[in-house]
């Protein structure tokens, strides 16, 4: 429901600075400043991907500083069961 709500929001925001507008008496829709409209998604897009890129960065210095380097190479379909053998390992440092 979030997700068609947001996409609802963003094609209406859309329509809004491209300054759309239908007529009726001699059918027409127009969207005189497309390029507008086109210009905020592009910077839309570099925005998320940008932050994206950051954020998997962080990530990965995150990894190889708390020395889980190879959780990390080992990629992400064995990760839980990396985190099983890391818990067990603490737990049982912590025993001794």
């Amino acid at each position: 429901m979030k997700t068609v709500a947001f996409t609802t929001v963003c094609v209406v925001a859309f329509l809004f600075i491209g300054h759309f507008s239908i007529t009726l008496s001699p059918f027409k829709i127009s969207l005189p400043f497309w390029n507008r409209s086109l210009a905020y998604l592009l910077m839309a897009i570099a925005i998320t991907l940008l932050s994206a890129g950051d954020y998997a960065q962080g990530y990965k210095k995150g990894l190889e500083k708390g020395d889980y380097v190879k959780g990390y190479k080992d990629g992400l379909q064995n990760g839980s069961k990396i985190v099983l053998e890391e818990i067990e390992k603490t737990q049982k440092e912590k025993s001794e």
